[in-house]
């Protein structure tokens, strides 16, 4: 069985992404981990897609902006997220809002 490496996070936040071939679309990020995000989004993606990402979060009002992730799975109008380039600001606001979150984790056991 397949054993997640990092804790994620339930979580409901407004999302846009964007690729090459696909300028701007919306989603909603409905978990969170420090490395990664699964969304929900009727943009049509496959794996290994490279985009941006931003996460809206709305408490505090602030914004995590991630430079590369990659699509590593899809399921319907689901896909996983793993973030490749995220920069060192950013990251310590994603660790931050992480850290805030409720202490309940869903491992992916």
């Amino acid at each position: 069985m397949y054993q997640r490496r990092c804790a994620r996070y339930p979580v409901h936040f407004r999302s846009t992404l964007s690729t090459p071939e696909i300028p701007e679309g919306t989603g909603t990020a409905i978990d969170l981990s420090i490395r990664g995000c699964r969304v929900q989004s009727f943009i049509p993606v496959l794996v290994g897609i490279r985009m941006k990402l931003s996460i809206d979060v709305p408490e505090p009002m602030t914004t995590i902006d991630v430079e590369q992730a990659v699509v590593r799975w899809v399921s319907g109008q689901e896909f996983g997220i793993e973030f490749a380039s995220i920069s060192p600001e950013q990251f310590e606001r994603l660790t931050k809002i992480i850290q805030q979150l409720p202490s309940v984790p869903d491992r992916g056991l």
